[in-house]
């Protein structure tokens, strides 16, 4: 109820709603947990911002024509969290959210997965983003993100070789018949 007031107040002020940034999420010290040690109230912390106040803006904007509506996941749920699965999940849960909205015919929502940036950067990669036309998502990195996944996936595969398996190799048996190949699709 308070966010339709918010509309109403925003209506009589200036006429319209053009746009939405959804920034909401916690990224404090305190907020990362490991998944091992998560759980229902520490969730919480990410998911009622960025999960539960998506709804609510799909609620009270629902029927409404904007220029934009962009959430600011991030760049973790391209990376991995580590400990901040939560966070992470919530990101990747605003992500497909975005997805949806555009399979659905709304345009005008956009997730973008990046790391923040001081304010001057903020605005500058807002306009470029919003400039883009309609995107479900769009990714933005500080450094070469291609990199940064080998990176982490080699990390993660020197913590956990126990793990990763190495797939199994077997002889071909002795067969009775010679190979024959396909002859058709």
């Amino acid at each position: 109820e308070q966010m339709r007031q918010v509309i109403k107040e925003i209506d009589q002020e200036w006429g319209t709603l053009d746009g939405v940034i959804h920034a909401a999420g916690i990224t404090s010290l305190e907020s990362s947990v490991l998944i091992s040690k998560l759980g229902y109230d520490k969730t919480q912390w990410h998911f009622k911002p960025k999960i539960h106040g998506l709804y609510v803006l799909e609620r009270v904007l629902e029927g409404r024509k904007l220029d934009f509506c962009l959430l600011t996941s991030s760049i973790l749920s391209i990376l991995g969290g580590g400990a901040s699965s939560a966070y992470t999940a919530a990101s990747n849960f605003m992500d497909a959210f975005a997805a949806q909205q555009h399979y659905h015919g709304n345009q005008s929502w956009i997730s973008l997965n990046w790391e923040g940036a001081s304010p001057e950067d903020t605005a500058e990669a807002f306009h470029r983003v919003l400039s883009l036309g309609p995107l479900p998502q769009l990714t933005v990195s500080n450094s070469n993100l291609d990199m940064r996944i080998h990176h982490r996936h080699q990390q993660w595969q020197s913590k956990n070789k126990k793990l990763v398996r190495q797939p199994k190799k077997y002889k071909r048996p002795h067969l009775m018949s010679s190979y024959k190949a396909p002859v058709n699709d």
